[in-house]
């Protein structure tokens, strides 16, 4: 059967994608339901290739037809059976062990990745004390200095599970338990495994990159080792918002370059195999250097049988040999179904193999057939480069909206401008660090450095260019991509013809076709996104808004469709509600979330804001909060790859025309009561300005009038601790005389908000609570202040 391997691996990937949301006992039936299905397809079509029809001929379709259905049967109840092995050793761990505090000793098993703020995280292996089956525990740390990778660490560890909404993301990287490692004892190991050697060359090869490189070092580290630590936070949303990210996560971009400099650099040995061998050393190279990445590793298989083929004198047939590849890791690993890393891979690649070569065609044909002439090289060579990003888009959009819930189609234009550059700037980097070891090219050195800032500082400048335009970072509706393609379909449909009795006249006019109704499609996708984004009404006021969240704080500000989140918890479901009211305020940007302090009712939230929303900061106090929302923090931000700040000194942010203060010298490391140590937060607009107090105590509202006196008058204050008896001191009032005062509070034991509180507030001004009008939302102009609900 043709591409029986593609049927193999859609099909796989399908049903795992699909059994995320069945019930496990239902998963059974289904999978004995294909295994019989799949047996009794293999005897009718052993019946079906013994029989003759009446003209003494097979039967080509329903022999046809049957094999897919083996090929389907066979994958889905191969994976399917993986799977569920997996899921109930995965789901046995979490239940015996999730929530345990256990005496254990760990292999680290991965690097260890820091944070600005000092904390990290790593992978590691159970030797004692937990069995894991098989599977990874990340541990975060505030830093282990004297351990390394194969070493042992010992102590008792809290473990946990991480959110629904992240434990797909654990298992498409097998981890099983979350853990902090404080008060632990590193166990060095006397001898190394080979593989460590791995490790070692790659921090040479970073190391050389940041001593040689300057400026350029972040790009480059990204581009040769897929690293993107280096990368400032402004670089990093540049590239994404511009459609270039890609370049910097090693993949079968990175792979085919590396293959045809091989291929170039050795041309001149006669004998292919031996030029096909050292193609397959440098890979090898390149697959160690990226830490075995799933993407490279795909791209190297799929190039090493493409050579493999023609040594053997046989064209390899892309499309089932990317379905070999996809079914393969789906055998090994039934989890990956859900990693971005596999998934984008997968689409991008198989646009690249349909549509890139007969896009080119397409547009080559209707330029030789309007000028009468062939295309200039220059200009075949920018065809060439658009067809191939046209192509991966195409397939790319529809996983990146549902994965990320965007996409950016200044991609076909930024990639066009510099993926020409991308390619010698991967061979000179390359080269160069090579040759690094060799002192006496230091002057070589200085001018590839030279080169090679000029050409990122290329990259970044139309990187920057594109990420602001209106082509960045849109949104599509499910039902605009339906429209989009049901579009493209009848474009499809519309350009048919049954004149045509030549076979290649046919395949010819198919190809044209099929080019024809991608494009259309593709641009009434792209043009409805836009016209959305352009017709999005623009509001330059501040929105100050009090989420109902029961018994906690959850609040925001927002700006032009940005958002800044002071503390999000209560006992109202917390993220649920924050994500809603962001939603219907048409929020689509946060742009970081200030923690006052690591206690539920103000941050149990965050798991649920994370799942919904690209988070790239938090903000908490540098004095200790609760141990296990820390860890769920730590846990969320690595995952997501955001940064979690903490702070001990006064800090100052711009929002738009608003400044933020945020006030920290009340705070005292030497008080047990987190709640003292809220940070308190000021938010200034003009003549208004806002204070969010978290749960500060009478205590710490005197440090706060010693240490900033008449600068925390303010309209509008968040009361302190919910109205608590302890808090809003008749000193502290006074100090900030408030115009608005507003509580947020719920059903609650504690006597929250004190009738002694209430009589003080009223003295100055309104008081509103969430208990009694739910949402409380106030806009401003920086004069005129309007109280919307």
């Amino acid at each position: 059967m043709k591409r029986a391997f593609l049927i193999t691996g859609i099909s796989a990937l399908g049903f795992l994608l699909g059994a995320e949301y069945i019930d496990r006992y239902y998963i059974s039936w289904i999978l004995l339901f294909t295994a019989v299905a799949g047996l009794i397809s293999v005897a009718v079509r052993y019946i079906l290739g013994r029989k003759k029809d009446r003209k003494d001929k097979p039967y080509p379709k329903a022999k046809s037809l049957f094999e897919i259905l083996i090929a389907a049967c066979v994958s889905v109840s191969l994976c399917g059976t993986v799977y569920v092995y997996n899921l109930d050793r995965y789901n046995s761990v979490i239940e015996q062990y999730s929530g345990q505090t256990l005496e254990c000793k760990l292999q680290i098993v991965s690097e260890e990745k820091f944070s600005d703020s000092g904390y990290g995280y790593f992978e590691a292996k159970s030797v004692s004390g937990i069995d894991t089956k098989g599977f990874s525990v990340r541990v975060f740390s505030s830093g282990l200095p004297e351990a390394e990778v194969y070493d042992c660490i010992s102590g008792k560890f809290e473990f946990s599970s991480s959110d629904d909404e992240y434990k797909l993301l654990n298992r498409s990287s097998r981890i099983v338990l979350t853990s902090f490692a404080e008060n632990v004892t590193v166990e060095p190991v006397t001898e190394r495994p080979f593989w460590f050697k791995i490790i070692e060359l790659r921090r040479f090869i970073g190391n050389a990159i940041t001593s040689n490189f300057g400026k350029a070092h972040g790009f480059i580290k990204a581009l040769l080792l897929g690293n993107r630590t280096d990368l400032t936070s402004e670089e990093f949303d540049s590239l994404k918002n511009s459609g270039l990210l890609h370049v910097t996560a090693v993949s079968g971009l990175h792979v085919s370059i590396a293959a045809s400099f091989v291929l170039a650099l050795f041309s001149f040995i006669k004998k292919r195999w031996v030029r096909y061998l050292s193609v397959f050393l440098a890979l090898s190279v390149l697959v160690s250097v990226t830490g075995f990445s799933p993407s490279v590793i795909r791209a190297v298989f799929m190039i090493c049988a493409g050579y493999a083929g023609s040594l053997m004198l046989r064209k390899a047939d892309a499309l089932n040999l990317l379905g070999a590849i996809l079914t393969a890791c789906l055998v090994v690993s039934p989890f990956s179904a859900h990693s971005a890393s596999l998934l984008l891979s997968f689409s991008s690649t198989a646009g690249l193999i349909l549509f890139a070569n007969p896009l080119q065609t397409a547009i080559t044909t209707w330029w030789f057939k309007w000028k009468g002439k062939y295309v200039p090289k220059f200009f075949k060579w920018i065809i060439s480069t658009f067809s191939v990003s046209m192509a991966c888009t195409v397939f790319s959009v529809p996983v990146s909206m549902v994965l990320f819930d965007n996409f950016s189609a200044a991609g076909l234009l930024t990639n066009l401008l510099c993926l020409w550059l991308i390619k010698y700037i991967f061979i000179l980097a390359s080269v160069t660090v090579a040759l690094s070891v060799f002192a006496f090219l230091e002057p070589f050195f200085t001018v590839v450095s030279l080169v090679l800032n000029w050409s990122v500082n290329y990259i970044m400048k139309i990187s920057d260019l594109f990420s602001e335009t209106f082509l960045s970072e849109l949104e599509a509706q499910p039902l605009t991509m339906l429209l989009a393609a049901i579009i493209g379909f009848v474009v499809y449909l519309l350009m048919g013809t049954k004149s045509s009795k030549k076979k290649r006249k046919k395949q010819s006019k198919q190809v044209g076709r099929i080019a024809a109704a991608v494009i259309v499609a593709v641009v009434v996708l792209i043009s409805t996104s836009v016209a959305g984004k352009l017709a999005t009404p623009h509001d330059d006021k501040l929105h100050t808004v009090f989420v109902d969240v029961g018994q906690g704080l959850g609040t925001y500000i927002s700006i032009n469709e940005k958002a800044v989140i002071f503390d999000c918890g209560g006992s109202k479901d917390a993220g649920e509600s924050m994500n809603e009211s962001l939603w219907e305020h048409g929020i689509k940007e946060i742009d970081y979330i200030v923690i006052s302090h690591l206690h539920d009712d103000h941050a149990n939230g965050i798991a649920e804001i994370f799942a919904e929303w690209e988070i790239d900061e938090v903000i908490v106090p540098y004095t200790e909060g609760d141990p296990s929302i820390l860890v769920e923090l730590m846990m969320l931000a690595a995952e997501e790859g955001a940064e979690v700040v903490t702070i001990s000194e006064d800090m100052s942010r711009e929002f738009g025309e608003a400044k933020i203060k945020l006030l920290t010298k009340h705070l005292d490391p030497e008080s047990s009561d987190q709640n003292e140590n809220s940070i308190v937060s000021v938010v200034s607009y003009s003549n208004f300005s806002v204070m969010f107090t978290g749960d500060i105590t009478s205590e710490a509202e005197e440090r706060l009038i010693e240490a900033y006196g008449l600068s925390l008058r303010t309209k509008i204050l968040t009361v302190p601790h919910h109205g608590s008896k302890y808090s809003s001191s008749e000193e502290f009032l006074a100090m900030v005389s408030p115009e608005i005062s507003v509580i947020s509070v719920g059903k609650n034991s504690y006597g929250h908000p004190a009738d002694a509180v209430l009589d003080k507030l009223l003295k100055y001004g309104n008081v509103l609570t969430t208990q009694t009008l739910g949402e409380i939302e106030f806009i401003t102009d920086g004069v005129e202040t309007e109280q919307v609900k």
